[in-house]
Protein backbone atom coordinates (compact mmCIF):
# COMPACT_ATOMS: atom_id res chain seq x y z
CA UNK A 1 0.00 0.00 0.00
CA UNK A 2 1.85 3.26 -1.20
CA UNK A 3 0.65 6.35 -2.18
CA UNK A 4 -0.47 5.41 -5.40
CA UNK A 5 -3.22 3.76 -3.20
CA UNK A 6 -4.19 6.57 -1.26
CA UNK A 7 -4.28 9.23 -4.10
CA UNK A 8 -6.47 7.22 -6.13
CA UNK A 9 -8.85 6.87 -3.28
CA UNK A 10 -8.45 10.98 -3.17
CA UNK A 11 -9.46 11.26 -6.64
CA UNK A 12 -12.35 8.58 -5.86
CA UNK A 13 -13.72 10.34 -3.19
CA UNK A 14 -13.32 13.52 -5.55
CA UNK A 15 -15.27 12.02 -8.12
CA UNK A 16 -18.14 10.70 -5.42
CA UNK A 17 -18.07 13.76 -4.08
CA UNK A 18 -19.16 15.59 -7.19
CA UNK A 19 -22.44 12.98 -7.38
CA UNK A 20 -23.29 13.59 -4.45
CA UNK A 21 -23.13 17.69 -5.31
CA UNK A 22 -25.22 16.91 -8.30
CA UNK A 23 -27.56 14.97 -6.19
CA UNK A 24 -28.08 18.42 -3.62
CA UNK A 25 -27.73 20.41 -6.75
CA UNK A 26 -30.97 18.96 -8.60
CA UNK A 27 -32.75 18.47 -5.41
CA UNK A 28 -32.60 21.53 -4.33
CA UNK A 29 -33.41 22.79 -8.09
CA UNK A 30 -36.51 20.22 -8.02
CA UNK A 31 -37.79 21.70 -4.57
CA UNK A 32 -37.70 25.63 -5.67
CA UNK A 33 -39.22 24.52 -8.89
CA UNK A 34 -42.15 22.71 -6.37
CA UNK A 35 -42.76 25.20 -3.69
CA UNK A 36 -42.14 27.97 -6.44
CA UNK A 37 -45.35 26.61 -8.49
CA UNK A 38 -47.39 25.93 -5.48
CA UNK A 39 -46.64 29.05 -3.87
CA UNK A 40 -45.71 27.30 -0.61
CA UNK A 41 -43.54 29.28 1.79
CA UNK A 42 -39.99 29.33 2.64
CA UNK A 43 -39.00 27.47 5.57
CA UNK A 44 -35.88 26.83 7.56
CA UNK A 45 -35.78 23.27 5.89
CA UNK A 46 -35.01 25.23 2.59
CA UNK A 47 -32.53 27.38 4.24
CA UNK A 48 -30.85 24.41 5.97
CA UNK A 49 -30.73 22.69 2.36
CA UNK A 50 -29.15 25.51 0.65
CA UNK A 51 -26.60 26.13 2.94
CA UNK A 52 -25.43 22.82 3.44
CA UNK A 53 -25.24 22.24 -0.39
CA UNK A 54 -22.86 25.25 -0.41
CA UNK A 55 -20.64 24.06 2.19
CA UNK A 56 -20.50 20.88 0.13
CA UNK A 57 -19.67 22.92 -2.75
CA UNK A 58 -16.98 24.56 -0.83
CA UNK A 59 -15.27 21.19 0.38
CA UNK A 60 -15.63 20.32 -3.37
CA UNK A 61 -13.38 23.14 -4.67
CA UNK A 62 -11.47 22.86 -1.82
CA UNK A 63 -10.30 19.08 -2.42
CA UNK A 64 -10.29 19.79 -6.04
CA UNK A 65 -7.57 22.48 -5.52
CA UNK A 66 -5.91 20.95 -3.81
CA UNK A 67 -5.14 17.63 -6.08
CA UNK A 68 -4.16 19.92 -8.61
CA UNK A 69 -1.73 21.59 -5.93
CA UNK A 70 -0.43 18.42 -5.34
CA UNK A 71 -0.25 17.64 -8.69
CA UNK A 72 1.93 21.06 -9.74
CA UNK A 73 3.83 20.39 -6.85
CA UNK A 74 4.66 16.61 -8.18
CA UNK A 75 4.95 17.84 -11.62
CA UNK A 76 7.51 20.96 -10.49
CA UNK A 77 10.21 18.62 -8.57
CA UNK A 78 9.71 15.87 -10.92
CA UNK A 79 9.40 13.32 -8.45
CA UNK A 80 6.36 11.05 -10.00
CA UNK A 81 5.39 12.61 -13.33
CA UNK A 82 3.48 9.46 -13.73
CA UNK A 83 0.65 10.39 -10.93
CA UNK A 84 0.84 14.04 -13.31
CA UNK A 85 0.17 12.96 -16.59
CA UNK A 86 -2.83 14.04 -17.98
CA UNK A 87 -4.65 11.10 -19.21
CA UNK A 88 -8.31 12.63 -19.80
CA UNK A 89 -9.74 10.39 -17.22
CA UNK A 90 -8.82 12.67 -14.19
CA UNK A 91 -10.16 16.03 -15.37
CA UNK A 92 -9.00 17.30 -12.15
CA UNK A 93 -5.25 18.04 -12.89
CA UNK A 94 -6.90 20.46 -15.34
CA UNK A 95 -6.63 24.07 -14.11
CA UNK A 96 -9.46 25.06 -16.12
CA UNK A 97 -11.91 22.42 -14.46
CA UNK A 98 -10.82 23.84 -11.33
CA UNK A 99 -11.71 26.95 -12.59
CA UNK A 100 -14.71 26.44 -13.69
CA UNK A 101 -15.49 24.49 -10.52
CA UNK A 102 -15.03 27.49 -8.87
CA UNK A 103 -17.27 29.87 -11.22
CA UNK A 104 -20.11 27.28 -10.37
CA UNK A 105 -19.54 27.63 -6.47
CA UNK A 106 -19.23 31.71 -6.90
CA UNK A 107 -22.28 31.49 -8.95
CA UNK A 108 -24.24 29.45 -6.69
CA UNK A 109 -23.33 31.66 -3.27
CA UNK A 110 -24.22 34.66 -5.37
CA UNK A 111 -27.50 33.20 -6.03
CA UNK A 112 -27.98 32.69 -1.55
CA UNK A 113 -26.30 36.27 -1.39
CA UNK A 114 -29.82 37.15 -3.49
CA UNK A 115 -32.06 35.26 -1.91
CA UNK A 116 -31.66 36.67 1.66
CA UNK A 117 -32.02 40.03 0.41
CA UNK A 118 -35.53 39.16 -1.12
CA UNK A 119 -38.80 39.40 1.31
CA UNK A 120 -41.15 37.24 -0.44
CA UNK A 121 -41.09 33.44 -0.53
CA UNK A 122 -41.77 33.02 -4.52
CA UNK A 123 -38.51 35.67 -5.30
CA UNK A 124 -36.67 33.61 -2.65
CA UNK A 125 -37.48 30.38 -4.65
CA UNK A 126 -37.05 31.99 -8.18
CA UNK A 127 -33.45 33.06 -7.59
CA UNK A 128 -32.48 29.91 -5.45
CA UNK A 129 -33.73 28.01 -8.56
CA UNK A 130 -32.08 30.07 -11.32
CA UNK A 131 -28.84 30.29 -9.95
CA UNK A 132 -28.33 26.93 -8.65
CA UNK A 133 -29.49 25.58 -12.47
CA UNK A 134 -26.84 28.04 -13.86
CA UNK A 135 -24.31 26.05 -11.03
CA UNK A 136 -24.72 22.54 -12.01
CA UNK A 137 -24.82 24.12 -15.74
CA UNK A 138 -21.65 24.97 -15.60
CA UNK A 139 -20.57 22.05 -13.17
CA UNK A 140 -21.54 19.66 -15.61
CA UNK A 141 -20.67 20.93 -18.71
CA UNK A 142 -17.44 19.99 -20.57
CA UNK A 143 -15.44 22.62 -20.56
CA UNK A 144 -12.64 20.90 -23.08
CA UNK A 145 -15.50 20.71 -26.12
CA UNK A 146 -14.87 24.43 -26.73
CA UNK A 147 -11.03 24.13 -27.27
Amino acid sequence: MGDDFLYKGIINLYYNFEIVIFLFLFIIITNSLIKLSFNLTFSNFDLRLNLFSIILILLFCVLGFCIYLYNFILNFFETAPSLISYTGNYSVYSFSENFFNLLGFLIVLIGWSLHKTQLTSSRKFLRILIFNLLGILIFTFDWKLLS
